[in-house]
């Protein structure tokens, strides 16, 4: 089944989240919401929630590695690091 992953549960990201888990329901794809705090993926989320920690390298490349697509919310410093891993993922 292709699946989401969104990285990144601040203020900013409640309406791209309502989105994408409309979206995913009315086209039975997975979406998962990942953020450094579980509980405010959690929160955003009446779905999948993971805790996503861009620097522990091992948990983001299997995240990621499971994903179809990878939409980054997390500050745009890191968006860097989140395309390497996706490029080191395939």
């Amino acid at each position: 089944m292709p699946s989401i992953l969104i990285l990144g549960a601040g203020r900013s990201s409640s309406a791209l989240i309502s989105y994408l888990l409309q979206f995913g329901k009315t086209n039975d794809i997975d979406v998962t919401v990942g953020d450094v705090s579980l509980a405010a993926a959690k929160e955003r989320t009446d779905g999948k929630a993971i805790e996503f920690d861009i620097n522990n390298k091992p948990c983001s490349l299997e995240a990621i590695k499971n994903a179809s697509v990878v939409v980054s919310l997390i500050p745009a410093h890191l968006h860097p690091l989140v395309a390497k891993l996706c490029l080191e993922t395939g």
